[in-house]
């Protein structure tokens, strides 16, 4: 009988010690990943939300530049006091209104090479000593790009991180000073505030901020970057160090809870191996009702995650919905209609997906001539069209829906109207390292005095007439990613009527 009960003793023993053993690990396994997803998602956001932060800042910048007044101000001599004051009244809720409007920017600071101008919170002049710093030497160099830093204000005192960008005389392209935004470091922290795990902010490889949390040996480092907008040589990076004992801690408890209760059931089996049984069983139980409740739980996570996947197909549906027109169409004989259900599909299809990402010209050429035949089945043949593209052009990059612009312009103001022989001309060359797209139609028109007017409103970074004929977003997208060498040019067709748009850009092509 006691070798009966050691044997039944033994076989317990090791059977409790391979199932502690076993379920030791699934549990680690469980917790681990559940952590590293947690941290994953929480990493995921903080750097939506940073990357959001510089694009406000860069954002702000451009405006800062083309804004009229600010140049006005920038580049006006001063006699009196009184004038600088004037002109500064005209500015300062500009600003005012930008670092209300976006929390995170803590300061911005115009410097400025003009001796007539005093000092004030958003505008100073640079000294002797702010023209020779580095910061003020680079932002020259680098000819009006956008570069980040760490910055030490020169009123303040305290580091930001800092956008510094030249600012030019947009008429002439002469410098006239540096413009540079702080970011608030304490909006910043709020950004990993919540996370348990100690983060950082790198700046090019240099942390600039940390939360610095005793949370123990890291055992893991998940890491997300990425380049700030219009920028070409900064990267941001965050890092989360996620604790070795953030992931096990409830592991080591499960793992002594398990063992004291391995002690008992021993101690208990000397006396009577019916009761150690009767608890095996229990034990038993229990393990198999916590791994199913983690098998539900996990379960119930990928079905979350299955009903988010979901909210990001939302767009195929116009697609499937726009095919099925079309498939209709195409089984009552309908040719004319599922081609314009077609070519209607192309367009949504490519305007949805355009960003600040260049496509070669014939891309957008084959978005405008799908545009175009659309037109023609409106105006029921009122409306005809060539387009001519050289074939070196053809593969020239371009920013998405700059030309369909143009063609859409030509329709409103110049061809809706007329009762019948409309006529649209596209032609497309490179010559001298310059891409030129012309658009040029037989429509109404404008008299000298409109056709001035509208050229000297073009450049407008404002809100005026050139924005309600579909040029100005094209002219500010032409001069922000372009800079000087490009340009829009609207003037009278070649035969007296109608109009003709000139869009030029550099030629570049896809290496």
């Amino acid at each position: 009988m006691r070798r009966v009960l050691m044997v039944c003793f033994l076989s317990l023993f090791l059977s409790l010690l391979l199932m502690g053993g076993y379920l030791s690990c699934t549990l680690a396994q469980v917790i681990r990943d559940r952590e590293l997803h947690q941290a994953q998602i929480t990493l995921d956001r903080m750097a939506l939300s940073l990357n959001a932060v510089f694009s406000n800042a860069a954002d702000i910048a451009n405006r800062v530049y083309m804004n009229p007044q600010i140049q006005q101000a920038a580049t006006g001599q001063y006699q009196t006091a009184l004038d600088i004051y004037t002109a500064y009244t005209g500015i300062a809720p500009i600003f005012d209104d930008y670092l209300h409007t976006y929390g995170e920017i803590a300061e911005i600071r115009l410097y400025l090479e003009n001796p007539t101008l005093l000092n004030s919170s958003y505008i100073i002049v640079a000294d002797r000593a702010i023209r020779e710093s580095p910061w003020y030497r680079k932002a020259i160099d680098w000819g009006g790009r956008i570069f980040w830093t760490q910055h030490l204000d020169t009123v303040t005192g305290q580091k930001h991180i800092s956008l510094i960008r030249q600012i030019k005389n947009v008429a002439t392209g002469k410098h006239l000073g540096v413009l540079v935004i702080n970011l608030g470091m304490g909006n910043l922290e709020h950004l990993y505030a919540s996370d348990p795990y100690d983060t950082s902010i790198l700046l090019d490889g240099q942390t600039v901020l940390s939360s610095h949390k005793d949370s123990g040996r890291a055992h893991y480092v998940l890491t997300r970057q990425f380049v700030p907008r219009q920028t070409l040589n900064n990267t941001v990076e965050i890092t989360c160090a996620i604790p070795k004992k953030a992931l096990f801690a409830p592991v080591y408890a499960m793992v002594r809870r398990c063992a004291v209760i391995v002690a008992l059931v021993l101690g208990v089996s000397l006396v009577s191996i019916f009761f150690v049984l009767d608890n095996t069983r229990n034990l038993q139980n229990e393990v198999f009702r916590q791994k199913l409740q983690q098998e539900q739980l996990f379960s119930r996570q990928k079905e979350m995650q299955l009903k988010i996947l979901s909210n990001q197909i939302n767009p195929h549906f116009l697609y499937n919905t726009l095919e099925t027109i079309r498939m209709m169409a195409l089984a009552q004989s309908q040719d004319s209609i599922a081609g314009a259900v077609k070519m209607l599909s192309r367009i949504l299809r490519q305007s949805l997906n355009a960003g600040e990402k260049t496509v070669p010209l014939e891309t957008e050429i084959a978005l405008v001539r799908d545009y175009l035949n659309i037109q023609k089945i409106r105006f029921s043949g009122r409306i005809s069209f060539d387009i001519a593209v050289d074939e070196d052009a053809a593969h020239c990059q371009i920013l998405p829906l700059l030309v369909q612009p143009l063609a859409e312009n030509s329709f409103v103001h110049g061809l809706e109207n007329r009762p019948q022989g409309g006529h649209i001309a596209i032609r497309g060359t490179v010559s001298n390292g310059l891409l030129t797209v012309e658009v040029a139609d037989n429509g109404a028109g404008m008299d000298a005095k409109r056709l001035a007017f509208i050229r000297s409103r073009l450049n407008s970074p404002e809100p005026n007439e050139a924005e309600r004929i579909g040029l100005a977003n094209v002219s500010q997208r032409l001069q922000l990613f372009y800079g000087p060498a490009s340009g829009l040019d609207i003037s009278p067709g070649k035969d007296g009527t109608g109009i003709r748009v000139t869009l030029t850009i550099p030629e570049t092509r896809d290496v």
